[in-house]
């Protein structure tokens, strides 16, 4: 289930990021996570992403091809206050220098995606486990950067995800902050998304 809950929170950016075994990546660490509580018997442990987000940063959606390998471009999130914004800044770049470009691409976009993920408790009376935040679990925002050419300077971007209706988040939730590259090649104006070559992964948790 919470495992779930990740991939639901981006499921708009996974199809061209992600690899076959990203269920059962996420599956592994949400084990990991819920055998870090010992406040509860064994079988009804919750899930407290809250108390060790460690386990989910740097998760790489492709473990076959990573982001720092494919975008190297410096850049600076900074969540809101309320953790319901993340501004991500990137600087001018030359893309020769800092992106791993597959062949045919003409250009690249970069995306700012979050996902509020709420803890998971075990109900006992429905044997099920349940987030502790309905309400806020899985809510998420996806931004994107200009169409940036491979083969010239970037321009500066600052890329705003904004979670939808000014959600007031509680200690029980986190924010996950991921980060990705998607490529495309233009064709008479249009861009034609690649499968293959794209990149994303958790940068920050907040």
């Amino acid at each position: 289930m919470a495992g779930k809950a990740v991939r639901v929170g981006f499921a708009s950016v996974l199809s061209n990021m992600s690899d076959p075994q990203v269920t059962g990546r996420l599956t592994a660490i949400m084990k990991k996570i819920n055998l870090e509580d010992g406040s509860e018997a064994r079988g009804q442990r919750a899930v407290l992403v809250s108390a060790v987000p460690n386990y989910l940063l740097d998760f790489e959606f492709n473990r076959n091809r990573s982001l720092d390998g494919t975008l190297n471009a410096p850049m600076t999130i900074t969540p809101s206050a309320g953790r319901d914004v993340s501004t991500l800044d990137v600087p001018v770049f030359n893309p020769l220098n800092y992106v791993s470009i597959p062949a045919g691409a003409t250009h690249f976009r970069i995306i700012n995606a979050i996902a509020v993920i709420s803890d998971y408790a075990y109900n006992a009376v429905s044997k099920v486990y349940e987030p502790t935040d309905p309400t806020l679990d899985k809510l998420s925002a996806v931004a994107y950067s200009d169409y940036l050419a491979v083969d010239a300077l970037t321009t500066l971007q600052s890329i705003v995800a904004t979670l939808p209706g000014s959600p007031t988040l509680t200690s029980s939730v986190s924010v996950l902050n991921a980060v990705g590259v998607e490529f495309y090649q233009e064709v008479n104006g249009t861009y034609y998304v690649f499968n293959q070559g794209n990149a994303m992964k958790i940068k920050q948790i907040f």
